[in-house]
């Protein structure tokens, strides 16, 4: 269904009834993402909660405006929230993948009472040192140039080919290439190179000096391939008091794609147990 947020199109997907009954999980997909990546959660998880999956700003089929103000992490937390109230949810589950984790993480930072309980799949707790984070922001801002100046496909061909995805090519072949004709199907040049610019991870702030003041239950899950974020979340694991790490075998960055029953089971023996 699509719902009209401050003058966007919100492109979600939820039972509007289980919501009154049930306890809702919101599922916040990673860039160039869109809210089937989490489809194969559908029906399996535990009885007492419900998904609600969304295409977040300049993805699937949800708005991609010009202005990239829209895109900050301050717009898109406002929009979180006013979905939340538009659907009378007091309080959710949220779990968030890469951009989509690190939105999650804003958002549990600034409105801590929507969120009982909170799952963080390879996410950033942001840049410490000042430099490499302009260096960050200067790379956000020509690899979205760079998206500019080419066409849909050609990007997301280049992207799925960075070091961040090697272990991607362990997929078996018609499974990565059916992903990248859906990733290239449901993204335009405008919400991609926004997101780079407006949502960069240069942006965020150091989260790592927060750690300590989420006290709500969180499942942190990382690829044992992926060292970058395994560093990453190890050290939030230590700052953070009620965390629990979890690293999955033979997997990289995006542990619910190549290794989806096993992230699978690890949501649901947490969300059995908040």
């Amino acid at each position: 269904m699509i719902l009209k947020i401050y003058n966007l199109s919100i492109n979600i997907e939820c039972n509007p009834q289980a919501l009154k009954s049930k306890t809702p999980i919101l599922f916040l997909h990673g860039f160039t993402g869109n809210f089937n990546d989490w489809k194969f959660v559908e029906n399996k998880l535990p009885e007492n909660f419900t998904p609600i999956f969304i295409d977040l700003i300049g993805h699937g089929k949800t708005s991609s405006p010009i202005d990239v103000k829209n895109y900050t992490s301050d717009s898109q937390i406002e929009l979180l929230k006013e979905l939340l109230v538009k659907l009378k949810i007091q309080e959710c589950v949220i779990v968030g993948y890469s951009m989509g984790g690190r939105l999650a993480l804003e958002f549990t930072l600034k409105y801590p009472e929507f969120v009982s309980a909170l799952i963080l799949e390879s996410t950033s707790f942001g840049i410490e040192d000042e430099s490499e984070r302009k260096r960050r922001i200067e790379s956000d801002e020509k690899l979205a140039e760079q998206i500019e100046n080419s066409n849909i496909s050609d990007f997301i061909k280049y992207w799925y080919t960075i070091p961040l995805f090697n272990s991607l090519k362990n997929l078996p072949k018609d499974k990565f290439e059916n992903l990248i004709k859906s990733k290239i199907a449901s993204n335009n040049n405008t919400g991609l190179k926004n997101s780079l610019i407006g949502f960069s991870t240069g942006r965020m702030q150091n989260f790592y000096l927060f750690a300590k003041t989420i006290n709500i239950k969180t499942l942190l899950i990382a690829g044992e391939l992926d060292e970058k974020y395994k560093t990453t979340l190890l050290r939030a694991d230590y700052l953070m008091p009620n965390s629990k790490l979890k690293i999955v075998n033979d997997a990289g960055h995006n542990v619910h794609l190549e290794k989806p029953e096993e992230f699978l089971k690890l949501i649901n023996e947490f969300l059995l147990n908040i």
